[in-house]
């Protein structure tokens, strides 16, 4: 999901449609282009009525160009197909303002542009205020957009939907000058208004309100930052524009035919690791070189603060390297084989064979931690408040420090291979279970209860990452697959890797974004982006 590029593209035209968001109050989804010059540049696009579906071009519409601070800049009115062009000052903080007679004023969030753009944006109907609004607010409420709940309250709400037109838990806040009180999953789930907020659940969607600006700014869970000019009695939306995607897969050049188990990536190196101490590292994710790791063991996993690199594996070894030139073992302090490794946020957490689970704060010295179970564990994600650790015979568990660990239902699969934290939920992959009851991919907000994910391939899944807008979760017979919200999942073409003209079948073990592409890797030394 996403609400719009730089040059607010043709692709975000799509549809804001209610997919919005919403409410009494203000604008949203913001994009940003850098860049000045001094060349008219203009914004252009329709106004479509989304009161009902599907959206209709709205006629006589005055659309207004306002900058950051509610001052005109420009206006024009929609000709009868709805279609509308301002010009626009270059690199300058603006919102569009859409009014008509009869229709509830609607705001765009607020956005930049150092060249030509197009922007579709709405009008409602007092009734489709109000039932959007509803939707949003569990139908509480007024009988009229006139209602002191609506229109005479300094309140909105954001809602947003999946790529598989599946509503996802509304955001609200209601505001007022200098305070606010933001709700979550229908208010059950509340913020603090301190940036960096975090609700009881810890999900950190939301930024700060700003009396003076009148200006509300959050991160959304797609890792856009959003702002929203605040309009009492207003409507504000967020455009929708679901981005499906292709993969076009292309192979790396490993220079080793070690099986390859993990990859991590920090924003300047990526790093993988495999069997007999293998380790390989790329500055491209295309160009790869190997580095002694001074260990023979086969390394299972590897993971960064950003700064400190850490590779796990067998027989408890461990390595770390700051520079991914020299790396230095380490005392782990337990015999058993480590096969996954994260950074939280605070600190490493490693997991591995009959329940183990270590912790360090840099890397260096490693304390064991009472885990509560004798099963394997396969992978461990972290949020800074919640870890998450995973393993075999669909062993989930939770720990807020990483010391005391609890038991979750799972409802997945057999084996439970990796887990991912996307800045919003959690994501398990995994095997389908032996009677084919679980599902191979589950998704928490919390960490604490659990939902089974069906796929589009029912292959178990070894690894999975955040790109920042999507899933990708890789696994047998050389398969991929993407989501942007861990529902709705769209299977990509296997490989082809042949071997002396032979085709053979790659097992892909791990995944990581870098660079703007998935680096998995896998069997026979296998290395793919795409």
């Amino acid at each position: 999901m996403s609400y719009c590029s730089a040059s607010l593209e043709a692709g975000t035209r799509a549809a804001v449609l209610k997919t919005l968001a919403i409410v009494l109050l203000l604008g949203v989804a913001g994009c940003s282009g850098g860049g000045s010059g001094s060349v008219p540049i203009t914004v252009s696009g329709r106004v479509f009525d989304v009161s009902g579906a599907p959206p209709v071009g709205v006629a006589g519409a005055t659309v207004t160009l306002r900058d950051s601070s509610g001052a005109s800049l420009s206006s024009a009115v929609s000709a009868s197909d709805g279609s509308y062009s301002l010009p626009v000052p270059p690199s300058t903080r603006t919102y569009i303002a859409t009014s008509k007679s009869g229709y509830v004023n609607c705001n765009s969030s607020i956005f930049t542009l150092s060249s030509n753009g197009t922007l579709d944006v709405i009008l409602l109907t007092p009734a489709g205020a109000k039932e959007t609004a509803d939707a949003i607010n569990g139908g509480v409420g007024g009988s009229s957009w006139n209602d002191a709940f609506y229109s005479q309250s300094s309140w909105f709400g954001i809602d947003f939907l999946t790529t598989s037109g599946n509503d996802a838990p509304g955001l609200r806040i209601v505001a007022a000058p200098g305070d606010a009180t933001v709700a979550y999953n229908n208010g059950a789930d509340l913020f603090s208004t301190t940036p960096p907020t975090k609700s009881s659940n810890n999900q950190p969607l939301v930024g700060g309100y700003s009396a003076s600006s009148g200006i509300y700014t959050f991160a959304t869970n797609f890792n856009q930052v959003v702002e929203l000019p605040l309009k009492k009695g207003e409507f504000s939306f967020a455009l929708y524009a679901p981005q499906a995607r292709t993969l076009v897969w292309s192979a790396a050049t490993s220079g080793t035919t070690n099986t390859l188990f993990g990859v991590t990536s920090s924003a300047s190196a990526a790093v993988a690791v495999g069997s007999l101490g293998t380790i390989l590292t790329s500055s491209d994710g295309i160009s790869w070189m190997s580095t002694p790791s001074g260990v023979n063991a086969h390394l299972n996993g590897v993971a960064t603060s950003g700064t400190q690199f850490v590779a796990v594996g067998d027989s408890g070894t461990i390595v770390t390297s700051s520079d991914l030139i020299t790396w230095t073992p380490r005392t782990s302090g337990t015999p058993n084989r480590l096969r996954g490794v994260a950074w939280t946020g605070s600190q490493f957490v490693s997991v591995g064979d009959a329940g183990t689970i270590l912790t360090s704060a840099d890397g260096a010295s490693w304390t064991v931690q009472t885990s509560g179970t004798a099963s394997d564990l396969y992978g461990v994600a972290g949020n800074g408040t919640q870890n998450i650790a995973v393993g075999a015979g669909g062993t989930i568990l939770s720990s807020p420090s990483g010391a005391a660990w609890t038991p979750r239902t799972s409802h997945g699969g057999d084996i439970l291979h990796s887990v991912t934290w996307s800045g919003v939920q959690f994501l398990i992959a995994g095997d389908n279970s032996p009677n084919g009851y679980g599902k191979p991919v589950q998704t928490s907000f919390d960490g604490i209860g659990w939902t089974g994910q069906s796929t589009a391939s029912a292959n178990p899944m070894n690894g999975s990452a955040w790109s920042g807008a999507q899933f990708m979760i890789v696994g047998s017979s050389s398969l991929s697959q993407t989501s942007s919200d861990g529902i709705s999942w769209m299977q990509n073409d296997p490989l082809d890797i042949s071997v002396d003209g032979f085709s053979v079948g790659i097992t892909l073990y791990g995944v990581s974004w870098f660079k703007k592409q998935f680096i998995a890797v896998g069997t026979l030394g296998a290395i793919v982006a795409f």
